[in-house]
Order: structure tokens, then C-alpha cells, then sequence
């Protein structure tokens, strides 16, 4: 402990604030993007498309991609043009079964991209077409952070 109550061996990743006084650190951006990811009524949500497209991964479950884009204020418009645009065009590839583009309630300028995937092979086959480099270029150009969780899904079974 300092001279101010505050311990000396505080964690490099957080600030002084506690999360429960607002900031918000990457550890628990992170933890929120996996307890959002894990708490979605799987189910429920991809059915329709899932169901028609049996899946046969190592898992038997499909294959996931959890992404989340910090944005800096200037640019959050501009990269949400840009997240419609590869939305639309990539729900239309064959390899891919739901792709939603989610809006933190809790971090400004967050989107959180939702990739469900026959397999992973599909996702490889994603990111060769040329919506997805327009979309890559436009987010390097942009400044924009991403952070990537890729999973196949354990339940439902």
C-alpha cells in the first residue's frame, strides 16, 4: 500500500478506477465479449439456418467468430457504413450461417461481430473475397483495434 490506500502491486491492464466506477480495462472488454458470446440463446437465435445446414466440424457444432472493434469517435460512422456493407455480402456466401454486427451497451464506440460458420474452412473461404479485404483495408485505415475469439460450440449439443 502507498501513503493514498492504493496497493503498489495494482494489475498493468487496469486503471485506478475500479470497473465498477466506469473504466473499462481490455481484461474485462474481454471477459464481456466471452460472457455475451456464452449467455446467447444459441439455439434459439441460429436455428433456422443451422438446422438446414448440418454441420459436421471436429466438434460437430460449426465454427464461431467473436470480434470486437474499438473505434475512435471521428471514425464510428464510417466504420458502421462499412460493417453494413460486409454484412450484407457476406450472409450471402454459402459457408456462413448468421453474421450479426452487435453495438456495446457499455463501451462507446464498441461494435461486436457475431460470425457463425458451417466450419472453419468456411471462414478461410470468407476471408479471401474481396468484400472482406475491402472491409479489412477500410478498418486499418480507420485506426480501428480488433480483438478475435474464434470457437466451435459445446452446448446445446
Amino acid at each position: 500500500m502507498n501513503k493514498s490506500g492504493e496497493s503498489e502491486n495494482q494489475h498493468p491492464s487496469r486503471s485506478p478506477l475500479s470497473e465498477a466506477e466506469g473504466s473499462v480495462t481490455r481484461r474485462s472488454l474481454f471477459a464481456r465479449m466471452f460472457t455475451l458470446a456464452t449467455a446467447l440463446p444459441i439455439a434459439g437465435i441460429f436455428a433456422p439456418r443451422a438446422i438446414a445446414a448440418k454441420i459436421d466440424s471436429p466438434a460437430g457444432h460449426g465454427f464461431y467468430k467473436i470480434v470486437s472493434y474499438q473505434v475512435t469517435a471521428e471514425h464510428w460512422q464510417e466504420f458502421l457504413n462499412a460493417c453494413k456493407i460486409n454484412g450484407a455480402a457476406s450472409i450471402k456466401e454459402p459457408g456462413i450461417t448468421r453474421f450479426e454486427v452487435l453495438l456495446s451497451n457499455d463501451t462507446p464506440n464498441t461494435a461486436i461481430a457475431v460470425e457463425v460458420y458451417k466450419d472453419e474452412d468456411a471462414s478461410k473461404a470468407h476471408q479471401q473475397t474481396a468484400h472482406f479485404h475491402a472491409f479489412v483495408q477500410t478498418g486499418q485505415r480507420l485506426g480501428v483495434k480488433r480483438t478475435v475469439v474464434a470457437a466451435t460450440r459445446y452446448y446445446p449439443a
